[in-house]
């Protein structure tokens, strides 16, 4: 091609024809910028295209990432239902003794630690440069409310739980209950084989103790506290998965 348009040019310089050599002078800038302009859309092309494929791969961590940490709230929110359901137990006990059968085991069940463990390595990115290559804005906001907002606060109340267990719950049981640790014996919802066993030294002495029914009380409100946040956060995480499947979708396509 070179070597055609060099031949060209001579040809025209020997003709001395400044008219035709000047049109040749111009189409050869016009081939050389045309040339130059589609080489840049071919790099900014295959510069897109990188992009994509690196948001394609934070994307579908970020997904299997929510996808674990949903799996992990409705753990929890099983976990917490389940308390709630003993403490109302062991508060209908105190007003009738008929109820006291399971006491004991009512009684193991609200002294439960329970752990959120969120899945944020993909999460991690967002804070960085590669956070950039997200391009939804809404659905990158939503996922950032989600890990900031959110979950902070799941983690906020787990702490509160756990304050109001050392603090106040288990100073009054270490006074009206035979504790036996780690006794083999299965609860539903909880994964594990072992647990503290709460057996009440006098039931009735139990019954009549106005600061050990109050820390159950306000220990129920916590539940009910944690269990709609807990129910909201599983709304919130279900639209952002909706987002990050359809983003997923298109890049994919």
């Amino acid at each position: 091609m070179l070597h055609y348009l060099r031949n060209i040019r001579k040809k025209l310089i020997l003709q001395e024809n400044a008219r035709k050599y000047l049109l040749y002078a111009i189409g050869e800038i016009l081939l050389v910028v045309v040339g130059i302009l589609i080489a840049f859309q071919i790099d900014n092309w295959n510069e897109d295209r990188v992009k994509r494929n690196q948001e394609f791969k934070i994307l579908t961590q970020i997904q299997s990432d929510l996808s674990s940490n949903y799996s992990e709230v409705e753990s929890l929110l099983s976990k917490l239902e389940f308390s709630k359901s003993s403490s109302d137990s062991l508060l209908k006990s105190f007003r009738d003794e008929k109820e006291i059968r399971a006491f004991s085991v009512y009684s193991s069940v609200v002294h439960q630690r329970f752990f959120f463990n969120i899945s944020s390595s993909a999460y991690s990115l967002l804070g960085g440069s590669l956070g950039t290559l997200i391009t939804n804005e809404q659905m990158r906001n939503n996922i950032v409310q989600i890990y900031e907002g959110d979950f902070k606060e799941i983690e906020k109340r787990q702490q509160m739980l756990s304050n109001h267990l050392d603090q106040n719950l288990n100073p009054k049981s270490n006074q009206l209950f035979e504790i036996t640790q780690r006794v083999n014996f299965k609860m539903p919802v909880f994964d594990e084989n072992e647990f503290d066993f709460y057996d009440p030294i006098n039931f009735n002495t139990i019954a009549k103790d106005k600061e050990y029914i109050n820390t159950i009380v306000i220990l129920r409100r916590m539940y009910t506290i944690q269990i709609q946040q807990l129910n909201k956060t599983k709304d919130d995480l279900t639209d952002v998965l909706k987002l990050v499947d359809s983003e997923i979708s298109k890049l994919a396509s």
